[in-house]
Formats: structure tokens, C-alpha cells, sequence
């Protein structure tokens, strides 16, 4: 009975030893790749972009390939650049379903692969709800954002608040070629003629890019298309994405972008307060009520451009509150929004 006693701990011993050299994948040092999206319930919707996700530390190309139910292949992707992501459109003619996985495997070894976890869906088309000057989405400046044109009758518009006095840049940023028109409308004339507008000439590697002065303060327009825009160029078919970056150049005051104005700000809630400045003092956040000094959110605060605010309950409700961003060194240099107002929360008593 002892000597089979003293086999099992061998056995164990043994096991323990062998099994504690095992290591875990990802660990430094161990080739692994993990697919992060799609990597489960995602809807993609055909003819749109989306963005493959990934990370790792393989070396060399990845495949990618797109499975519909089990194991029936549909799509797929050689030779993809190993860099963390891959943007594709989805195309028309998918089935639909929501029975779809993504497979990611190294080109070199292939047994080095991950797989969505749960399936995803791939959708029809829903519009962007964009197409109407009357139904611009609203962005900020400064803004960033991935977009899609989804046939030569798709317009994008958008608007932004525009300060005059300051140079502004609408540009596509996408690394894609994307036969588009950018028009911007000033704010007394969006109907009318543009006051800048820039092409991508006859394709290649430009892409749209407006330079502009702003000689009024208001919202501005921009129109995002195809060659629609000119009759006498030839409509593009399919679909196609860009990276719209609106930035700009201002003269050195502060300007508040948010709150705007018109916005309704919760008790209880968090909102970002955001600016431009382009001097490194830091500055004063303070919170105006009816024309007056109310209360000082924040002191000589890290002029980051951005500040994250929990809104107090203790607030009395009222539409006529102003955020005032200054100069921690020179209270003269200022700005502040129009009116918003801050409402009470039902749920928060």
C-alpha cells in the first residue's frame, strides 16, 4: 500500500513539474493574435464601412476570412497588413443573417488563429439620415469621425459653429481614395452659393481639403458627396468612406464650444465641458447663472480643452445658465456660452 502511495506522488509531482512550464497564451514572448471585433452581436450593415480589430504579437501577414453558419466560407481577406485593423465595406450582395463569425490566422502559421466568440449579424442598409441640409448632423469643432458615402445619390451634410475672425480646415483624412466634394455654406446663405468648396480633382491620391476664413459667427454647413455636386463630372457607383477632420487655426482667445448654447444638462449627470485655446495657461471654469457669478466648477485647471463635470443636485433648475472659461492669469481673456439650461432628475431626489 506505501509503495503505490509513493507512486501517486510521484505521479503528481511530475505532472505539477511538467504542467508549471506551460505558458499562458499572451504571455511575453508567445506568438498569439486576438480577435476584439467583430466578436459577437455586432450589426454590420451592408454597403457600410466597418473596421476589423485586432491584437497580438505575430509577425507577418494575417488572413481573414468570414464565416456563415459553421463552416461555410463567404468572404475573405489575404495578406492584410498585420497592424491592429483592417476597414472594408460590406458588401451588397451578403446574405443576410445573424449567424456570422470572422476568423483571423497568421499567413505563416495558420494554426496561430482566433474566431469570434458569438455571432454577429450582417443587416440592410439603413439610412444615415443625413441627406437634407435641414437635417445636417450637428459635430463640434474640434472633430474626427469615420463616415460613408453609400451610393452616387447619398449626400452627407453637417454643421458646426464656426467663430469669425478664425481659420478653419474640412478635410478628409481617410488614407483611401474617395472621389468626394466637400461645400461649405456660410451661416446667412446656406442655400445659395458656397463660400469655399475643394474636390479630390481626378482621383488618386488627393482628397478634399477646405481652407477657410470665417468672416461670420454662426453655423456653417458642409456638404459631403460624390461628384453630385457638378453636374458636369461623372457620378461615382458603390460605396465609399472618409475621415472627416475639422480643425482650424483662431487668434488666441478662448472660445467654449460646449455647452453652445440650447443644450439641456441634467442634475446628477455628467457632461464635458470642451474649448479651444491655444496658449498652455491654465484656466478657471465657472458656472454663470442669469448674467451672474454663481458658482466656480473648477480653479486653474490643466488646459486640456476638456473637462468632465458631475452637475450637482444641489442646482436650482433654469434656463439661463453660462459656462465661463478664463485665463488663470488674466481673467480678461475669456469666453463663455449662451444660455443653457440644467433640469432636475427625476430619478435623483
Amino acid at each position: 500500500m506505501l509503495k503505490k502511495i509513493n507512486l501517486l506522488i510521484i505521479i503528481v509531482v511530475v505532472f505539477l513539474s511538467c504542467t508549471s512550464t506551460i505558458s499562458d497564451p499572451g504571455e511575453a514572448g508567445d506568438p498569439f493574435i486576438e480577435l476584439t471585433s467583430p466578436n459577437g452581436y455586432e450589426v454590420l450593415q451592408i454597403g457600410a464601412p466597418y473596421t476589423i480589430e485586432w491584437t497580438g504579437n505575430l509577425s507577418g501577414n494575417l488572413k481573414i476570412e468570414f464565416f456563415q453558419g459553421f463552416d461555410n466560407l463567404v468572404m475573405q481577406f489575404d495578406d492584410i497588413p498585420n497592424n491592429g485593423q483592417y476597414q472594408f465595406t460590406v458588401p451588397f450582395d451578403m446574405t443576410l443573417g445573424a449567424d456570422y463569425k470572422v476568423k483571423l490566422s497568421s499567413v505563416q502559421n495558420p494554426n496561430l488563429n482566433d474566431i469570434s466568440e458569438s455571432y454577429f449579424e450582417i443587416s440592410e442598409y439603413v439610412s444615415d439620415g443625413n441627406d437634407y441640409l435641414s437635417s445636417a448632423t450637428l459635430i463640434d469643432y474640434i472633430h474626427t469621425g469615420d463616415y460613408a458615402i453609400y451610393d452616387e445619390d447619398d449626400i452627407d451634410w453637417y454643421k458646426v459653429y464656426l467663430y469669425a475672425g478664425n481659420t478653419y480646415y474640412f478635410e478628409n483624412t481617410s488614407e483611401n481614395d474617395f472621389d468626394s466634394e466637400f461645400y461649405l455654406y456660410g451661416p446667412e446663405n446656406p442655400y445659395g452659393v458656397e463660400v469655399a468648396h475643394d474636390d479630390d480633382g481626378e482621383g488618386g491620391s488627393h482628397q478634399p481639403k477646405i481652407e477657410y476664413y470665417a468672416n461670420e459667427t454662426g453655423y456653417h454647413y458642409l456638404r459631403v458627396a460624390y461628384y453630385v455636386n457638378n453636374p458636369s463630372k461623372n457620378k461615382q457607383i458603390g460605396v465609399g468612406y472618409y475621415a472627416l477632420s475639422v480643425n482650424g487655426e483662431w487668434s488666441g482667445e478662448i472660445i467654449v464650444t460646449s455647452p453652445n448654447g440650447g443644450e439641456d444638462w441634467v442634475m446628477g449627470t455628467g457632461e464635458n465641458i470642451n474649448w479651444v485655446d491655444n496658449n498652455s495657461d491654465n484656466v478657471d471654469i465657472d458656472l454663470y447663472k442669469n448674467g451672474n457669478f454663481h458658482t466656480s466648477i473648477e480653479s486653474s485647471y490643466y488646459n486640456s480643452g476638456n473637462y468632465y463635470w458631475d452637475i450637482p443636485i444641489s442646482l436650482d433648475a433654469g434656463t439661463d445658465y453660462k459656462i465661463r472659461i478664463s485665463n488663470s492669469e488674466d481673467s480678461f481673456v475669456y469666453d463663455e456660452s449662451d444660455y443653457f439650461s440644467i433640469s432636475e432628475n427625476d430619478y435623483v431626489k
